[in-house]
């Protein structure tokens, strides 16, 4: 699965996630693009969420967001790992660790204003 996910970021922002999974308790890429959250800086944080908690953080330095801006961000779905291609062109690998199959979960939320979704 090929998904791009197009939209306006806010002139302030803190942070906005992306999250793909089965459901709310079962996440296999949490996309976390904090621009000041959390004690974090222009990062990007990955991870992977069970039912019974949050898994370890895999963490991006190349922040290529700009508050004010409309960009886009691609994901790709295989069963071994993500793929999240940033507005740059650098891309995040991110292990599938739940083993999904399958994406029933889309999730965009905060900071993030939802201009187009494309699949392919």
């Amino acid at each position: 699965m090929k998904m791009e996910i197009e939209g306006v970021i806010p002139p302030a922002p803190k942070h906005f996630i992306i999250n793909l999974g089965q459901d709310y308790d079962n996440i296999g890429c949490h996309f976390n693009a904090r621009f000041n959250r959390f004690h974090d800086r222009n990062i990007v944080v990955c991870n992977s969420k069970r039912e019974d908690g949050w898994d370890g953080e895999q963490r991006e330095i190349d922040f290529p967001f700009q508050p004010g801006t409309q960009t886009k961000i691609c994901f790709y779905f295989e069963k071994t790992a993500f793929h999240v291609t940033l507005p740059n062109g650098h891309e995040i690998e991110f292990t599938n660790r739940l083993n999904l199959d399958t994406i029933r979960l889309l999730q965009i939320k905060d900071d993030f204003e939802l201009k187009s979704l494309t699949f392919n």
